[in-house]
């Protein structure tokens, strides 16, 4: 089966499952982080259930919630009666290695107002555009979502996703490195 067959197959599977999700009419739940987790948790275990291939990631540190054969599928929701909407999405050390071995990474993202599902949207990273996306300042970069209230578009083919990806990263250790002299210099001069 090809890549673009095996994405097709993945989604109807996703489709499936979302539309036998039971709606959550209020915020039943303690915390905007305690809806999230009961909404990536249901779409997980329904997605496991459903066999086909669909089992957990095999650890705490591996990517994705969920995986279907090379494809490590991250559930990620967002609230938007909130105010802060910039999902990480993964690692840019673990998509790297990720990718190096030939499998894929995508994005089941949810918008959800306080439990209440509005909208679902699924996206192989690399066909996310990168004015969608950012490298924030965690451990060695974190691909997050800029604002995941806006709709994603599509960006370039993955060759040109992946150039783009290395551009950032160079831009990124820049101002790391530039972060990290200002720090050395003010407290050397202490």
């Amino acid at each position: 089966m090809s890549k673009i067959d095996a994405e097709h197959e993945l989604k109807r599977m996703i489709e499936s499952v979302m539309d036998s999700l039971p709606l959550v009419e209020s915020h039943a739940f303690g915390s905007q982080r305690t809806t999230a987790d009961w909404i990536e948790h249901e779409i997980r275990s329904r997605l496991i259930r459903l066999g086909q291939g669909f089992r957990p990631p095999g650890g705490p540190r591996r990517p994705g919630d969920v995986t279907w054969n090379h494809y490590h599928i991250n559930i990620k929701s967002t609230d938007l009666t909130k105010d802060f909407h910039m999902p990480n999405l993964i690692s840019s050390e673990n998509l790297w290695k990720l990718l190096e071995r030939g499998d894929e990474f995508v994005l089941l993202r949810l918008i959800h107002r306080d439990g209440k599902i509005e909208d679902w949207d699924f996206w192989n990273i690399q066909d996310i555009s990168w004015d969608c996306l950012q490298i924030g300042a965690l451990g060695t970069g974190q691909i997050q979502i800029k604002n995941a209230t806006k709709p994603l578009t599509t960006g370039d083919d993955r060759p040109s996703w992946r150039q783009q990806w290395q551009s950032k990263m160079m831009d990124f250790y820049q101002r790391e490195q530039t972060k990290i002299g200002k720090r050395l210099a003010k407290w050397s001069n202490r």
